[in-house]
């Protein structure tokens, strides 16, 4: 079975909790569910395959509200790779 359309199964059966025994899989990063419509909101996941160190990203869409309950779709997955990454600011020199 092709890797992504495993990811997308094993999250539908699971709901996104990872087991590595179980699936194969661990949660490396979970973001924070975003709102992005009335009653829509965005939401991501950073899985790694124990078997090849492979990291991989759900896109994910969740629609309701805590009162009626959410429905959770895969909208993707994507193999992806972390990337260090410095930013630079400016503050006000105290001293200047």
């Amino acid at each position: 079975m092709d890797v992504k359309k495993k990811i997308e199964a094993l999250y539908e059966e699971n709901w996104g909790e990872w087991d590595e025994t179980e699936d194969g899989f661990v949660e490396v990063e979970n973001g924070e569910w975003e709102h992005n419509y009335k009653n829509y909101h965005n939401n991501y996941q950073v899985i790694r395959e124990v078997a090849t160190g492979n990291h991989y990203r759900t896109l994910l869409t969740r629609e309701g509200d805590h009162y009626d309950g959410y429905e959770v779709t895969v909208d993707g997955v994507e193999r992806v790779r972390p990337v260090q990454r410095i930013i630079n600011s400016w503050v006000v020199d105290e001293n200047g």
